[in-house]
């Protein structure tokens, strides 16, 4: 009997009881700067332009770890790398394959489903403050296996402010209910630190996007910190 996957049961609900991510609505909006996912690939490109990012030479492969549906994949290979992605809900990669990528495969951070040191780069956005905290450290070591040169991540630092997708979806499926989705809300100094700590990764480019202090809009998180994006360098002897 297969080991229950939590992630992949979870999500796959989430997409199915709602629009959450959904191919017709999220993907086919236009890149907006506001949008987290675009923010960082925009990012991305402006440190390879810049030499912050120095690509090995030949074709670069690059993961996207939690692709969803695929957007970042498709925007990733047209900026020429050879791009997969990995999502732990089979309806995602369904969303994937009707954008005709082949290259996106069911799979969880916790056990990512390639050999080591496959990836130049691995890319996720608005993923890792999903891990449960009893996981994170075997995610961190995954990425480390998986990876040679750099991680670039974008991470929620708050718990999940909208909620629609999650309350009509709980609508389908009572074990929904009341679930927070991100389990890991780290400052950003923590997830530094637990990156660093063993020397594996170091921080190159870092940034802190703070929640507008604005109560009235957003309450008790008016002022805290929101996301953090960072990009760090694998060490690693190959």
């Amino acid at each position: 009997m297969p080991k229950y996957d939590w992630y992949r049961v979870t999500y796959n609900k989430l997409y199915k009881g709602s629009g959450y991510h959904n191919k017709d609505t999220c993907c086919s909006l236009p890149t907006i700067r506001g949008e987290m996912q675009t923010d960082t690939i925009l990012d991305f490109k402006n440190s390879v332009e810049s030499g912050t990012i120095h690509s090995p030479s030949g074709s670069v492969t690059l993961l996207d770890v939690g692709c969803s549906n695929g957007r970042a994949v498709d925007m990733l290979c047209r900026m020429g790398y050879d791009a997969w992605g990995i999502d732990p809900a089979p309806i995602a990669i369904d969303y994937c394959k009707e954008r005709r990528l082949t290259t996106c495969v069911t799979g969880s951070a916790v056990t990512i489903p390639f050999e080591e040191n496959s990836f130049h780069i691995v890319f996720s956005t608005d993923t890792l403050e999903h891990i449960r905290p009893r996981e994170v450290d075997k995610v961190i070591d995954e990425l480390y296996r998986v990876v040679t040169h750099y991680l670039v991540l974008s991470i929620a630092l708050q718990r999940e402010a909208n909620r629609t997708d999650l309350d009509e979806a709980a609508g389908e499926y009572k074990t929904l209910r009341g679930l927070e989705l991100h389990k890991s809300q780290f400052s950003s100094l923590k997830w530094i630190e637990l990156f660093t700590r063993e020397d594996r990764f170091e921080v190159i480019e870092k940034d802190v996007d703070f929640i507008p202090d604005n109560k009235p809009r957003y309450g008790d998180l008016a002022g805290k910190e929101g996301f953090l994006r960072v990009i760090l360098k694998v060490n690693k002897d190959l």
